[in-house]
């Protein structure tokens, strides 16, 4: 959707989508260190997902992150070994799938004992706070990146998508042993991710927020995620779309000129 609403008069904009299921912020940085900037974008959108903001890659770290094994459709770092196929079996298993599913919606609704979760296995560094400066860093550092392979003419926007129970609440029991950063509930994530865009915005860095905007479409009743599978539905993607084609469009058209 959101390539369909870029428009520049009298030119035609070509979008190439390389969103890869799951692939974090390291391997995007180090995927366009090594291979993204030879297509020449004017322009690059990063996007984001998670409870609260992600720190941005920088590149390749020293032990490298390997993004080009594609395997049956799937980006591996690595050559998959078996057990690496076995787990994807039968995380894809539909019994497994549709069984965890079924015990969600039968346990309790303890929105309390779901923020701990899964804490235990986790280092005090990782259940605490993020360091809002570094996280700031970690953005400029993706945006040095930028200019460094695709020149300071490239256009940079970042964009974020929040977890699916950061817009409906009820959702937050499907993540158990993943909430385990110990923080505030619903209302906690959602000061945070506010705190920390506000700051790289700050740093001068275009970032578009889309909590609030999905939120606002949740509470009035409508899905913006499947319950089943957490990606958006086809309204959460047009909210999504309505919250960044102006902002793009508006950067496309400063570098047409």
């Amino acid at each position: 959707m959101i390539g369909e609403g870029l428009e520049v008069p009298g030119k035609r904009v070509e979008v190439l989508n390389v969103g890869t299921p799951a692939q974090g912020n390291v391997a995007q940085s180090c995927w366009f260190e090594k291979e993204g900037y030879k297509f020449q974008p004017d322009l690059v959108l990063v996007t984001s997902y998670g409870s609260t903001v992600p720190a941005a890659g920088s590149g390749c770290p020293e032990r490298g992150v390997r993004a080009e094994i594609v395997v049956d459709g799937m980006l591996y770092g690595k050559q998959p070994r078996l057990v690496d196929e076995l787990r994807l079996f039968f995380k894809n298993f539909a019994l497994v799938f549709y069984g965890f599913y079924a015990y969600s919606a039968l346990a309790p609704d303890d929105e309390a004992a779901y923020v701990d979760a899964g804490k235990e296995l986790y280092t005090e560094e990782e259940t605490g706070s993020a360091d809002d400066t570094a996280l700031i860093d970690s953005y400029l550092g993706f945006q040095r990146l930028i200019v460094e392979k695709a020149g300071p003419g490239t256009e940079l926007a970042f964009l974020h998508i929040p977890m699916s129970f950061l817009v409906h609440p009820k959702d937050l029991k499907r993540w158990t042993g993943l909430i385990h950063l110990g923080q505030r509930g619903v209302a906690g994530f959602r000061e945070d991710t506010t705190r920390q865009i506000q700051g790289i915005r700050a740093a001068g860095l275009e970032f578009i927020d889309t909590t609030s905007a999905l939120a606002q479409s949740g509470e009035e009743g409508e899905r913006m995620f499947h319950w089943l599978d957490i990606h958006l539905t086809k309204a959460g993607n047009l909210i999504v779309a309505e919250a960044v084609v102006p902002t793009l469009n508006s950067q496309i058209q400063s570098t047409s000129q």
